[in-house]
Parts: structure tokens; sequence; C-alpha cells
């Protein structure tokens, strides 16, 4: 025997209940129950405000990224022509995409080992044009500098 839904809007579509308390549709297809219904309805809703969520995070995030692009000073990276670069950087970075903004860096230990050497000497001339000593003396970076001096010393006679 069938009798009206409880809910007055699904009723007034047909939705009926079953001695069950199975929903049937207008169909005569038989569906879950109220409570099973209700269930799924309220994880729908969830996921909905979820997902409402996920996009909303994502429009402020474009939108930051817009105002940070506005904002921001062009690339300036000296191109071929030796004019300086009028791009905009990549977000959170100071170059455009051909100038190194998109670089995360060397990856194998040749790499980072000739990124360190470059840098080494880079800051050996920028000190010495400042006149400063460097911080590491070439003597530093031999792998035995004191053993190789052990070597050389002469043991002073006659101080016994």
């Amino acid at each position: 025997m069938l009798r009206p839904h409880r809910n007055p809007i699904l009723a007034q579509l047909g939705w009926k209940l079953d001695e069950n308390d199975l929903i049937v549709l207008p169909n005569g297809r038989r569906q879950r129950t109220p409570e099973e219904f209700e269930e799924l309805l309220a994880r729908g809703r969830t996921r909905i405000r979820e997902t409402k969520a996920k996009l909303s995070a994502a429009r402020q995030q474009r939108r930051a990224e817009r105002r940070w692009r506005e904002e921001a000073e062009p690339c300036g990276a000296m191109t071929r022509k030796g004019t300086p670069c009028k791009r905009k950087p990549v977000y959170g970075k100071k170059r455009c995409a051909n100038h190194g903004g998109l670089s995360t860096g060397p990856k194998t230990e040749e790499g980072k080992e000739r990124i360190r050497e470059g840098q080494r000497k880079r800051w050996e001339r920028v000190r010495a044009e400042k006149g400063q000593l460097p911080k590491h003396s070439q003597c530093h970076h031999s792998a035995n500098s004191m053993g190789d001096l052990q070597g050389q010393i002469e043991p002073i006679e006659g101080n016994d």
C-alpha cells in the first residue's frame, strides 16, 4: 500500500512511500528508505560545500596572482639585444619564464657542483674588487692542505 511522502515538496512531485518505507517514484520505481535518502542528500550538500570552498580558494589565489602581476616590476634581465626584458615575472619570482623564472635549479651532482664553483669564483671576484680577503682561501679547498704543508716543514735542530 502506498502513502504520500512525508516531505510536502516530494509529495507534490508524486513521490510516495510503500509499506517498507521505500520511496516509490511516479514511474513506479522503488528507491532507498527516506533515512538513506536524507543521508545521501546530506553527503551531497557537504560535497557541494567542500567543492565551493575549493573553488573559492582557487579563485582567491588567481586574484592574488593577477594583483601581484599588475604590481610586479618587469623582469629586467638583459636581452641579447642589450635592453632590459619588459615581460612580467613568474608569480612569486623576480624573472620571467624566458630568463629563469621557471627554473628549479640543477638536479645532478655535476650541475650542482658547477653552480657552487661559479658562485665561489664570483664572490672571490667581488671581494677582490672591494679589497676584502675571501672567507675561504684556495688552501681551504684542497683536500689535505695541512698534510701537504707538514711534509715541507723541517724540524729545528739544536733545541734540546
